[in-house]
């Protein structure tokens, strides 16, 4: 059934239904009774929410089948693991060699992540003054 395909992929990438219901924007209400009266029941902007935030496509999901969007394709199991990485890091469960970190070592990725955004934000400042010297 396409609600259990759906069901289990939002359940692998986000753990649970309320963070899948608060990351796409679909009311927890709304999404419950999607589940249980079907999907092609469903609000067509609910629809397009939730194969947005899954990376499948809603024409897809009308036909009853999963089919992941171009755009996301190669970068699909890639975001997997990241929402599985970020998921387990909110329950303080990530695991290096089997063995779970501890705070510092949690507070170590979190401080390696923030370095990564700064660097990100520093390039993206560069190329737009870049442009911003082109256009003169």
């Amino acid at each position: 059934m396409l609600e259990d395909e759906l069901k289990k992929m939002i359940l692998e990438q986000y753990g649970n239904m309320a963070k899948f219901s608060e990351a796409c924007g679909v009311k927890y209400t709304s999404l419950m009774g999607i589940f249980s009266r079907g999907i092609k029941n469903a609000n067509v902007q609910n629809v397009i929410r939730i194969c947005r935030c899954l990376g499948i496509t809603a024409d897809g999901v009308a036909r009853g089948v999963i089919e992941y969007s171009p755009r996301t394709t190669g970068l699909g199991s890639l975001r997997k693991e990241q929402n599985r990485l970020f998921n387990l890091m909110l329950e303080n469960k990530i695991e290096i060699d089997g063995v779970i970190l501890s705070d510092e070592e949690l507070r170590l990725v979190d401080d390696m992540i923030t370095a990564a955004a700064d660097m990100i934000r520093k390039r993206r400042d560069r190329a737009r003054a870049w442009s911003e010297d082109d256009e003169e």
